[in-house]
């Protein structure tokens, strides 16, 4: 679902990946605006966000996104609303789950992945 170019890194033994559409040993600029269309430090051009990406993925596995948004230039974190939305998301979807596992029911949630 991701082009090549934007995997800035694959760890499946530990079932990571990485999006950016920097590369390897590309740092982005602190207080870069991040325009939606192009990477103004190394002239890329961006068909789609990251974020817009990720958030593609919900409609094929269950995930949730955690958007970081800049603060201030160089530090970057997340909105506590969001935080806490996506947390109370994602413990309904565990219980669920292990409530399956419990009641034995083996045509639901087995081995059921989800993405952060």
């Amino acid at each position: 679902m991701f082009p090549e170019d934007v995997i800035a890194g694959s760890y499946p033994e530990d079932g990571m990946l990485f999006f950016s559409y920097a590369r390897e040993g590309e740092i982005c600029l602190d207080g870069c605006p991040g325009p939606r269309d192009r990477c103004p430090t190394f002239g890329r051009k961006k068909p789609k966000t990251i974020t817009e990406y990720t958030g593609e993925l919900v409609h094929t596995i269950s995930g949730w996104v955690f958007e970081s948004h800049q603060m201030k230039p160089g530090i970057g974190g997340l909105k506590g609303v969001e935080f806490k939305q996506n947390i109370l998301e994602i413990m309904e979807f565990v219980s669920k789950i292990q409530g399956d596992e419990r009641e034995k029911k083996p045509e639901k949630n087995q081995g059921e992945g989800f993405f952060l």
